[in-house]
């Protein structure tokens, strides 16, 4: 087997040397051209040709159509080698070991040579043949080295292995990938997408299955990982399946390059969404609007905590990085396993998103958490501009908890543990940023729930009623972690027009806006950890969603 893998290797490469470049310069124009929608079109179906249809292809009445009338009578003949130990008949060796040869010879325009070539015993586990070995088919009475390499080089269009899913495959350099792309995009569902590194493709004949194609260099070099950290990282990706996660389909290596195909494809990001919501949500009636949403919350800390069951931590939650789909289904976008080097410029969302221990607001001196919750308690009692009443936390009447085991936080001031004793790890645990981030997207939802515009939140949060306006002033910061003070006033007029709503689905608002500001505590070991059972417990205060089973319009 290794000898065959080795003559299959030098045999390939051989074929790209005398003229396969030509024959397959679409295929490889297929991993770096601009495409449009339109799915890249190949000759002679190439990319078809999978064992299912060479199997329903090479049939009794496919190998009479392509011989004259006394060859057909010769199928049912005896074979002439053997010496009487078969009683195989011609047709009966094509269709179980030469129907890949068969359809070559057809291919080339010499489908009569199959009865020379059965003669000599050939079959498809000699394929591929090298080129000089190709002669001793003798497919002219003379010699024709024309012929012998158009059989060299089209056999290798019946040779063709699909992907199938969780596998890995390995493809030579001159191999048909048979995959088609699709439209050359931005796409964003990997932590640091590029437009080089990431196209849609879909498999041929099945214009449905679509996935989005990721290109992971192999090698040793800055930028590249190793071909071991490649596979244990599949295996990684493997492990952490989630419904709510963008997930490893199946993968391939070509060409030094590591290829991670993903599912699912999204339609919109949760970014589009907190701004118009898309048209299938609009068309649901407003009380499974309400369910949708907080079922999308539901699904978002399952995926979540599937990650951290694992010890996988995701780092990129923010709304870019979710995802809908036609359905409505929810997605976080894909976990870089493979620790690859972000982009070496500022991300303004995940600044805005991010926890505070990664900010270097957090981390310029081991006195600043203190200075940083000292100017948190001054905001608190600074009159805000946004027009919808406010007041301290406090005021709020109390609710029934979720769960006698949980602490109300909207009914007192903002929830600020006691600074650390030294200054936080400048990395942070990057599970507990997850869940402060998360919390962020729950506030972002909770907000789309009330009518809320998420604009007029971002706005809310940048306000400094203290400092005036001036052309020379830095941008507003209007990050949750820099405006801890205006995130507590507008949770509190959330859960205030919350109690205003009779829908019973209104009940459990006040204790989601309650663990929400939990998951926001600057102090990150003050974040809940199991934040999905707390999710599940809000449920009996007046939430009853499908949560990850579906609900509204398919929620998760």
């Amino acid at each position: 087997m290794a000898g065959r893998n080795r003559r299959r290797t030098s045999i390939l490469f051989e074929a790209f040397r005398l003229g396969g470049a030509k024959a397959l310069s679409e295929i490889y124009a297929a991993h770096g051209a601009v495409r449009n929608a339109k799915p890249v079109s190949f000759p002679n179906d190439m990319m078809w040709w999978d064992d299912e249809r060479v199997e329903a292809t090479v049939d009794r009445a496919y190998v009479e159509s392509h011989l004259r009338p006394d060859e057909t009578l010769r199928l049912d003949q005896q074979l002439g080698f053997g010496d009487g130990l078969t009683d195989d008949t011609y047709f009966e060796w094509i269709v179980t070991k030469a129907k890949r040869i068969f359809l070559v010879l057809v291919d080339i325009g010499v489908p009569d040579q199959i009865f020379g070539a059965v003669d000599d015993s050939w079959d498809d586990d000699d394929l591929p043949l090298q080129l000089d070995q190709v002669a001793r088919l003798q497919l002219r009475r003379t010699n024709d080295e024309r012929l012998d390499r158009k059989f060299f080089e089209r056999q290798f269009t019946y040779l063709m292995r699909h992907l199938k899913p969780e596998e890995n495959l390995v493809y030579e350099d001159v191999e048909i990938v048979p995959l088609e792309p699709l439209d050359r995009r931005h796409v964003g569902t990997q932590a640091s997408p590029t437009y080089s590194n990431v196209d849609k493709v879909c498999i041929p004949g099945r214009p449905d299955d679509i996935f989005i194609r990721r290109r992971i260099s192999i090698g040793d070099g800055s930028g590249q990982v190793t071909e071991a950290d490649f596979l244990s990282g599949i295996e990684r990706m493997r492990a952490r399946s989630n419904q709510h996660v963008v997930s490893l389909w199946a993968s391939y290596v070509q060409k030094s390059t590591g290829y991670l195909l993903l599912s699912p494809i999204h339609e919109w990001t949760l970014t589009s969404v907190l701004t118009t919501l898309p048209p299938s949500i609009k068309i649901l009636a407003k009380r499974d609007r309400r369910v949708l949403l907080l079922d999308w919350m539901h699904c978002l800390v399952d995926a979540v905590a599937s990650l951290h069951n694992l010890g996988l931590a995701h780092g990129q939650i923010k709304p870019s990085n979710i995802f809908l789909d036609m359905d409505n289904k929810i997605f976080l976008g894909d976990v870089d396993v493979f620790g690859l080097d972000p982009a070496k410029q500022f991300d303004q969302e995940n600044y805005d998103y991010g926890p505070p221990e990664l900010s270097s607001q957090i981390n310029t001196a081991p006195d600043e958490p203190q200075r940083l919750m000292n100017r948190m308690r001054r905001k608190s009692s600074a009159t805000s501009p946004e027009p919808s009443p406010k007041g301290p936390l406090s005021t709020m009447p109390p609710s029934p908890p979720a769960s006698p085991s949980h602490t109300n936080i909207l009914t007192s001031t903002l929830y600020l543990p006691a600074p650390p004793a030294g200054p936080p790890s400048p990395a942070g645990d990057p599970i507990k940023g997850d869940i402060y981030s998360l919390g962020c997207i729950y506030l972002e939802l909770l907000t789309v729930l009330m009518k809320r515009s998420s604009r007029t939140f971002s706005r809310h949060r940048a306000s400094k009623p203290s400092q005036p306006p001036s052309r020379t002033a830095p941008r507003a910061d209007s990050s949750f972690h820099a405006n801890a003070a205006e995130v507590e006033s507008w949770a509190s007029n959330l859960a205030k027009d919350a109690r205003q709503k009779e829908d019973r689905l209104f009940r459990g608002i006040t204790h989601l806006l309650n663990l929400t500001l939990r998951m926001l505590s600057p102090h990150p070991m003050d974040r809940p950890r199991d934040a999905l059972r707390e999710c599940e417990d809000v449920e009996g205060g007046g939430w009853d969603g499908g949560g990850c089973e579906g609900g509204a319009g398919g929620g998760g």
